[in-house]
């Protein structure tokens, strides 16, 4: 259910492609300024806000430079494919192991936790203790609480 709710959140999505893209982003930095371009662009395009200041593309003159800027852009968005082209992937072969079950007309009651006991204290004459288990269920119940150490 887990793993549901996270693979369909859009915030989730967001999050992890911007992440991926400053990333990319930032190991272009390098690049960038092996050809000539000003470190104050430079910084605004490979720092936290690049997707935000794709428009400064348009800023700029040199042809060359232009290009670098749009290359970089375009390795940063390659790694946010491949992990999307990787989740279709899983998608796709977890999709072909789902298998068509039959469900049954017949209910079946599975109960969980501890089953709180009656144990009616009976008076004997023989002093017996009024804790002693005396049903096969309780005597099971209280060999595991007293194996797992809880008393």
């Amino acid at each position: 259910m887990y793993l549901k709710s996270f693979s369909s959140s859009p915030w989730t999505a967001a999050v992890t492609s911007s992440s991926i893209f400053q990333n990319g982003m930032e190991l272009q930095r390098q690049n960038l300024q092996d050809h000539g371009l000003p470190i104050d662009l430079v910084n605004k395009i490979s720092e936290a806000d690049a997707a935000t200041n794709i428009n400064l593309i348009a800023t700029i003159s040199d042809g060359t430079q232009k290009l670098a800027v749009k290359q970089a852009f375009a390795w940063s968005l390659r790694d946010i494919w491949i992990l999307c082209t990787c989740m279709a992937a899983c998608g796709i072969v977890a999709g072909a192991l789902v298998t068509k079950k039959e469900l049954t007309r017949k209910h079946t009651e599975t109960r969980t936790g501890i089953k709180k006991l009656d144990i009616a204290a009976t008076t004997h004459d023989d002093q017996e203790d009024a804790t002693t288990p005396t049903t096969k269920e309780e005597v099971s119940l209280e060999d595991s609480i007293l194996g797992s150490g809880v008393l």
